[in-house]
């Protein structure tokens, strides 16, 4: 995401401000056996389907607590956010993995995150709403990832 996407609020929406970030990001999903997929908005990825597919996945989600509403917090709040998250996903009971969104340009510091299976849409946007995100990036498996805004009084 890049630095500049706060300051852009005062131009418009902030779903407006953030997709040209988001859609510059890598979201890399770190898998059980030293698998890693890199995942971008848009793009198929066969072989990160294929892996959901094994596991018997029918959706996923990438899902983060680091800088809500795209305010820059300190590494160590981040860190206790992103802890948070944590227990919050395990208190559900939602299988998940590491994944860490990386932006292009270097801008932005990596934030951690979750790959969650199989939790719908709705829950996941409950979720991030409850960490003050802005979207979770969503996909049935064998479909291309997408953003899901959530609306902007919601988190």
């Amino acid at each position: 995401m890049s630095a500049e996407a706060p300051n852009a609020r005062a131009a418009g929406s902030l779903q407006d401000a953030l997709l040209a970030p988001f859609r510059a990001t890598r979201y890399r999903v770190l898998g059980e056996a030293a698998e890693v997929f890199d995942l971008r908005i848009d793009v198929a990825q066969p072989q990160f389907d294929d892996w959901l597919r094994r596991r018997g996945c029918a959706c996923w989600a990438i899902v983060s607590a680091h800088n809500p509403q795209a305010t820059l917090l300190s590494a160590d709040e981040n860190a206790l956010r992103h802890g948070a998250l944590a227990a919050r996903l395990q208190a559900l009971g939602w299988q998940h993995l590491p994944a860490v969104s990386i932006a292009d340009a270097g801008d932005w510091p990596p934030e951690d995150a979750f790959l969650v299976l199989d939790a719908s849409v709705e829950r996941l946007s409950g979720l991030a709403a409850e960490f003050m995100q802005a979207a979770v990036v969503f996909a049935p498996t064998g479909e291309p990832p997408q953003l899901v805004w959530l609306a902007e009084g919601e988190s």
